[in-house]
């Protein structure tokens, strides 16, 4: 059994894929599986995975139809086997000792290690870097509704221990905000986190990645799935509602924000989707009221977004 099972959906990514398995297969740790989602991608991807699957029995392969992030990452945790769990996106890459000293660290034990990123767009590089630091559940669960979270709110800057995830899968039908669902999921059975203050993970922006993508359905989808994640705190986590409240209508007000430009912009109706946030944004508000969820102050400030022109 491997310690470490490392999870790569796989979809057109046909210049970027090598790099990013080389990246993994030049890890100072090599008790490892490497679990490759083609996800019924068009291009030569799939023809890879197998390629490299051939060389390496540490590869395994899954070629499946096209069923988006969440669906590939899924059928990764349905066979994994590591007693840790990482993800990594298949058009980045990472350092070689990033699963060395995050697996140590887990050893302590920690059931979630987090670490920094390096994001790369040009000839800059961003991302900032967090001192060391300790989280308990409730932590955990504060950041990722915080503004900003400290940890981030993706999944690929993570270890986790695979026991922790029995159960918990990416929500299908959630283009947008899956990785902060799935995080909820996993940080309501962890008991500890340790931060690292390293950035062994590397990002390349490019003009064809998801999260580059300006349309309007996508900004819409990034208020659904916002919503759906209030509705998890509502739920189970009443005493952090305030702060999940607040970071769905801050979510909601850039959104139209952004909607708006973007419709202005492309000459695209985009007014009815502006009504759509605005009437959700009002069954929040007046739902947080009755329960005293949402300070007066706030409820002010919810009620300008929402009838404003």
């Amino acid at each position: 059994m491997p310690e470490l099972s490392i999870i790569v959906p796989v979809y057109k990514v046909e210049l970027y894929l090598p790099k990013c398995i080389d990246s993994i297969l030049t890890q100072t740790f090599t008790d490892f599986e490497l679990i490759l989602i083609d996800d019924g991608s068009p291009d030569r991807c799939g023809a890879i995975c197998d390629e490299y699957a051939a060389k390496d029995s540490r590869i395994v392969v899954i070629h499946q139809i096209n069923q988006g992030v969440s669906a590939a990452r899924n059928a990764g945790l349905d066979i994994a086997k590591g007693t840790y769990i990482g993800f990594v996106d298949s058009d980045d890459w990472i350092e070689p000792e990033l699963y060395q000293t995050a697996i140590r660290t887990a050893e302590t034990p920690y059931d979630i290690i987090s670490f920094g990123i390096q994001y790369i767009e040009g000839d800059r590089i961003g991302g900032g870097l967090d001192p060391d630091a300790e989280y308990t559940q409730e932590e955990l669960l504060s950041d990722l509704v915080a503004q900003p979270s400290q940890l981030g709110c993706g999944v690929v800057n993570k270890l986790y221990r695979r026991s922790l995830l029995r159960g918990v899968r990416f929500p299908i039908g959630f283009p947008m905000c899956e990785d902060r669902i799935f995080l909820f999921g996993a940080y309501s059975t962890a008991r500890t986190c340790k931060s690292l203050c390293i950035r062994p993970y590397v990002v390349l922006s490019r003009p064809g990645s998801a999260t580059r993508k300006q349309r309007i359905r996508p900004l819409y989808e990034i208020v659904r799935g916002t919503r759906r994640l209030l509705r998890l705190y509502w739920h189970d986590y009443r005493q952090l509602l305030p702060a999940a409240i607040d970071k769905y209508m801050t979510d909601c007000e850039r959104t139209i924000s952004k909607i708006r430009k973007l419709g202005q912009e492309q000459k695209l109706p985009f007014m009815g989707w502006i009504y759509r946030i605005k009437v959700q944004m009002l069954w929040v508000l007046l739902r947080g009221s009755l329960n005293r969820s949402i300070k007066r102050t706030k409820r002010h400030s919810y009620l300008f977004v929402i009838m404003k022109r």
